[in-house]
Parts: structure tokens; C-alpha cells; sequence
């Protein structure tokens, strides 16, 4: 089910409603204190993005969690895609806050508050840990982009992304082993399989699409970055040395790195990635020469 909300979309997996929904009429209402921590956690990266003047496409609401569609990795600032990330954390943070003061001042009960202040305090704790898609996965990928190529910081944390979820699903397993029944770390692995494996699919539409944001800025702010590439080199072979944050020119060299050939920009890599990034950088080169002459 999606709702429309000017430029944003809430999207309700079916799944989603119906344990809602199963909950509910089973009497479980304790479920309603983790649909309330999501979305006071989801409200934290959406408040950021609007302090920024930045709108989510769309936010859904999984069986796993919660998950926004973020702007393209290299159209923000580092510090912006960092607090942006940030921003779920900080607020589960302030519902753990609220439930301290809620009971101070009596206006909620202590069962409530309990409960409350558990699951925010889980989102928050968890979200933290440096894989993808979680936030301390996007905080560390904005922070290491600043070093790294954009493409290999999220290869690694989504290898670290798997390589968690695999062991908390190994840790449910190992205590049904032994006689007890953990299934929190099952869910959270089977949570971080799911959203991972999204993140891996979205990979490369994610770097078009970054590609093409700053093609279309009316004013680009982003510093020039000059790369020797040589002239046998498959033009899927650039994007994992490509930075965040930056506008490229690449330099074109023969075979022995000794004779400048011509210069690609992003734009001219954009263009001949849809039609076809098996070409390499001479061919490339050529058919921009032709298609400026």
C-alpha cells in the first residue's frame, strides 16, 4: 500500500499491516510501542532532510524495519549526509529521553515507559553498528568517502553488512541448539540480509543517477578531480576509482602512460555507460570527438 505525500511516498508492505493487524487482535499491543520507535526513528532523518531543504522519495515500512530512500550518494556534503544519517539515532536517542521524563513527571506509566525506552534504545544501539544499509553504515561511508572511491567504501561495508547478518542468524541457530530459543538475532540478521541485498541491487542506479544530478546542478560546488586513465581500460572499469564530492576529468594516455589522447568528463562517461560501458577509454574518447565535431 502507498500513501502520497507531495513529493513522498509511504510505502506499507502488506506483510507489515497484516503483523500489525495479527498483533492487534491477538492482544499484543506491545507491538505498538515498535511501529511508534520506527517512526519517531524515521521522523529523525526526515527532520535533517528538511533542515537541509532535501525531500525522501519515498519511506516504507517492512516486516524488518524501516527504510528511506536517501538523495543520491555525491549530491550532498558530507556533513549533511552525515547528520542526515545520524538523525534516526539521535531521535530513538530523545524517546529513550522522553521516557525518563515521562515517568518523572508521571504522565506515563512505568510498563509503558519500559517498553518504550527498550525498543528505542535497540533501534538506536543497532543502527549504530558501521554496516550498510544501517545508519552507522552511511555515517562511516560519508566519512570515508572523503578518502576512498564511493564505489569500494560501500563494497566493504556491505561485505561486513552479510557477514553480520550470517552471524546473528548463526546465534539463533546455535542457541535453538542448545535448548534456547533466541529469535532477536535472527530478525536482525534476516533484517540486514534483506536491506543489503536492496542497498547491492541499487548500487550502480545509485551512481547513474549521482552522475546525472550533477550534470543537471544549474551552479556545481564540487572541487575538480584530474585521473590518468589509460586507453585500454573498459569504461566499467572507472566508476569504483571515482570519488563523492567531486566533478572528474579524465585524462586519456596511450599504452605506456607517455602521450595525452584527449580528456573524458563526467558527462561523457555518463553518456557511454547507458549505450555501452564495455567499450574502452580510446573508443570512448573517439566517439566523443565525433559527437562534439
Amino acid at each position: 500500500m502507498t500513501i502520497p505525500f507531495r513529493r513522498t511516498s509511504l510505502h506499507i508492505h502488506p506483510l507489515f499491516l497484516s503483523l500489525i493487524i495479527f498483533y492487534l487482535l491477538t492482544g499484543r499491543l506491545s507491538v505498538l510501542h515498535t511501529v511508534l520507535s520506527l517512526l519517531l526513528h524515521e521522523c529523525g532523518h526526515l527532520v535533517f532532510l528538511i533542515l537541509f531543504k532535501k525531500t525522501p522519495s519515498q519511506i516504507s515500512l517492512t516486516p524488518f524495519g524501516g527504510l528511506m530512500e536517501m538523495p543520491p550518494d555525491g549530491t550532498l556534503p558530507t556533513y549533511q549526509a552525515f547528520f542526515i544519517a545520524l538523525g534516526g539515532p539521535f531521535f530513538s536517542l530523545l524517546g529513550c529521553v522522553f521516557c525518563f521524563v515521562g515517568v518523572w513527571h508521571g504522565f506515563l506509566s512505568v510498563a509503558f515507559a519500559a517498553s518504550f525506552f527498550r525498543c528505542n534504545l535497540l533501534l538506536c544501539l543497532f543502527n549504530l553498528l558501521p554496516v550498510l544499509p544501517l545508519d552507522g553504515g552511511r555515517m562511516a561511508q560519508a566519512l570515508l568517502s572523503l578518502f576512498l572511491p564511493a564505489n569500494s567504501t560501500r563494497k566493504v561495508l556491505l561485505i561486513l553488512s552479510h557477514l553480520l547478518s550470517v552471524t546473528l542468524i548463526g546465534l539463533s541457530v546455535f542457541s535453538a541448539i542448545h535448548g534456547e530459543y533466541q529469535f532477536s538475532p535472527a530478525f536482525a540478521g534476516a533484517y540486514l540480509m534483506y536491506a543489503a541485498g536492496a542497498e547491492s541491487r541499487q548500487s550502480p542506479l545509485r551512481y547513474y543517477t549521482s552522475l546525472m544530478s550533477r550534470r543537471n546542478a544549474s551552479c556545481p560546488s564540487f572541487p575538480v578531480q584530474h585521473l590518468a586513465v589509460r586507453a585500454d581500460t573498459p569504461l566499467y572499469a572507472l566508476p569504483p576509482r571515482l570519488k563523492d564530492h567531486c566533478l572528474h576529468l579524465l585524462q586519456v594516455v596511450n599504452e605506456d602512460g607517455m602521450e595525452l589522447m584527449g580528456t573524458l568528463t563526467d558527462n561523457d562517461l555518463l553518456s557511454h555507460l547507458f549505450e555501452n560501458s564495455r567499450i574502452t577509454a580510446r573508443e570512448a574518447l573517439q566517439l566523443t570527438k565525433k559527437q562534439r565535431s
